[in-house]
């Protein structure tokens, strides 16, 4: 995979659910609100927590799109657990949002 990094997708934090997680790869893929899915490594989570990556952790993250097109993200923090209610209120407000635009 090629990570050499072309464009910055809007430069605003979304808020998505970590679809899964390969504790051995140290990577996984995270889906947004809107059904989209980003690529990431332990490289983009900040602090590099990744004992505390798990399938199901809800997480705010930047995209970016690498050379060959790929949907990436970046700047990966992990939701606190007690915070996760608001997290759930504004990935139903993307979908509710994307429904909207058609």
């Amino acid at each position: 995979m090629n990570f050499f990094y072309l464009d910055f997708e809007g430069g605003f934090v979304k808020v998505g659910k970590i679809l899964w997680w390969d504790g051995n790869q140290n990577e996984g893929v995270i889906r947004d609100g809107t059904g989209a899915e980003y690529y990431f490594n332990y490289s983009a989570v900040s602090g590099r927590l990744t004992s505390q990556i798990a399938d199901g952790r809800f997480v705010e993250f930047q995209t970016i799109v690498t050379a060959d097109g790929q949907s990436c993200a970046k700047d990966i923090t992990l939701i606190p657990v007690k915070s996760e209610k608001r997290a759930i209120k504004r990935i139903s407000q993307e979908k509710q949002l994307a429904l909207e635009l058609g």
